[in-house]
């Protein structure tokens, strides 16, 4: 697909939109169409989250992480975006999260960094040039919300 001069492959194209499809499935089904921080802890409690799926997630993001180079914090802060309502609690929840630490603040801190991932791609930094770089992202972050189901 062209887009203003820049060839995307259609299997990035694909990935994309099958991203803005499931969160907005989401967010419609468990965050009361409004994916902000209490709405997220509490569908935290109605769902249950593929494991495999969440600690791909996790090892992808720490890869790209590496690569450039960066602590959890850092990336946090320059990747994320911690949105300013709740910053320093769900920081924490993205912080133990990419940690894989053993707590139940694991499917908090998945939901919360898809979060970020979607609210950079509407809102964020945007560098059209090189979004294909992160397919592996948004494949990941797919398969994490396909793998949703009810409790």
């Amino acid at each position: 697909m062209q887009i203003r001069g820049y060839t995307y492959s259609d299997e990035f194209v694909k990935e994309v939109g099958k991203f803005a499809m499931l969160w907005n499935w989401f967010e419609k089904t468990y965050c009361l169409k409004d994916a902000i921080f209490d709405n997220i802890i509490k569908a935290c409690g109605e769902i249950n989250i593929g494991i495999r799926e969440k600690e791909k997630l996790a090892r992808v993001l720490n890869e790209r992480r590496e690569d450039m180079k960066l602590s959890i914090e850092d990336y946090i802060n320059r990747a994320l975006y911690p949105s300013k309502r709740n910053k320093s609690t769900a920081k924490q929840y993205i912080v133990e999260y990419l940690k894989q630490n053993e707590s139940s603040v694991l499917n908090a801190g998945c939901l919360f960094t898809i979060q970020r991932i979607r609210n950079n791609l509407m809102h964020g930094e945007k560098d059209f040039m090189t979004l294909d770089t992160q397919i592996h992202i948004f494949k990941a972050a797919n398969d994490v919300l396909e793998s949703i189901r009810q409790i």
